[in-house]
C-alpha cells in the first residue's frame, strides 16, 4: 500500500526542500543584515523563532520534559538521525549552543549564527575514532572545555550545550553508542548538570542522503538530569535514559 503513497511523498519532499531553503535563506538575511548590527539581544531569539516556525509549516512537534531543564547552564546530550534533529532542538524554549561539524560554519545561512552566537565549532567530528585527534580536542577546549563551561556556571548564563552523542548521524534510524568521550570529559570535569534527550520521527520524515520525505511526527523528550563521575559512566547513563525512552513504543 505505501507505493500509493510515493507520488504525495515526492510532492513532500519538494515542498520541504523548498520550505527549508526558503526559510533558511530568509531568517539568515535577517539575521545577517538586521541582527548582527542593530539587535544583538535577538541572537537567539531569531534561530528558536527559525526552527519553531520551519517545523510548524512542516509537520507537528511534542517536546516533552521541560521541567527537567534545569534552571542556568547544562548540556543535552541526543541521539541524532537528521537534518531535523537542528530545528527541531533549536525551537526548546532557551538558549542553546550547538557543537557543530565545521561544515556548517561554511555555509551561508547557518555560517553566520554559528560565529556570531557562539556555537562550538569542530573539525570532522567529535566522536568516534577521531574524536581524540589535535585539532577536534584544541577546538573542543577552546569552546567548550571544563574552564570555559564552569564559567558559564559561575555567570549563570541561560545555556543549553547541545551534544549529539553518536558523534554523527546514524544512517538507518537506529540509536548508537554514545561516543563524545572526549566532550563528556569536560562537563563532567565542570560539574555541568547532563540531560539526556530522545529524538524521535525525524530519521523517518527526513532520512539522511537523497530519499524521498516520509509523513512523521516528531518528538523530543528530555529525560531526568544526570551527574556522573567520569566520563564513561556519563555516557553509559545518558544512552540508556535515551535508549529507554525510544524503545518505550
Amino acid at each position: 500500500m505505501r507505493i500509493l503513497l510515493v507520488p504525495a511523498r515526492l510532492l513532500y519532499t519538494v515542498y520541504g526542500f523548498a520550505l527549508v531553503a526558503a526559510t533558511s535563506i530568509a531568517f539568515g538575511l535577517f539575521y545577517r543584515l538586521a541582527v548582527v548590527p542593530w539587535l544583538p539581544g535577538w541572537i537567539d531569539a531569531v534561530p528558536r523563532a527559525w526552527g519553531r516556525f520551519t517545523l510548524a509549516l512542516l509537520t507537528r512537534c511534542e517536546l516533552r520534559g521541560l521541567e527537567n531543564l534545569p534552571d542556568g547552564p547544562c548540556a543535552l546530550l541526543a541521539n541524532h538521525a537528521s537534518f531535523l534533529d537542528i530545528p527541531l532542538v533549536q525551537s526548546l524554549p532557551r538558549n542553546v549552543r550547538f557543537v557543530a561539524k565545521r561544515l556548517f560554519a561554511r555555509l551561508p545561512a547557518f555560517g553566520i549564527v554559528i560565529r556570531t552566537r557562539g556555537d562550538i565549532v569542530v573539525d570532522k567530528t567529535a566522536g568516534g575514532a577521531a574524536q581524540d585527534s589535535r585539532a577536534v580536542r584544541e577546538s573542543v577546549a577552546e569552546g567548550c572545555g571544563a574552564e570555559v563551561l564552569a564559567l558559564w556556571k559561575e555567570e549563570r548564563r541561560d545555556r543549553v550545550l547541545v551534544v549529539y552523542a553518536e558523534g554523527t548521524r546514524s544512517r538507518d534510524g537506529q540509536l548508537r553508542p554514545f561516543r563524545t568521550r572526549y566532550l563528556a570529559r569536560h562537563i563532567v570535569r565542570a560539574g555541568l548538570p547532563v540531560v539526556p534527550a530522545a529524538i524521535e520521527g525525524t530519521h523517518r520524515l527526513w532520512p539522511p542522503g537523497l530519499k524521498l520525505l516520509d509523513f512523521s511526527r516528531l518528538r523530543l523528550t528530555l529525560t531526568a538530569p544526570v551527574l556522573a563521575a567520569d566520563a564513561d559512566e556519563l555516557l553509559a547513563r545518558a544512552h540508556a535514559q535515551v535508549a529507554a525512552v525510544l524503545g518505550r513504543e
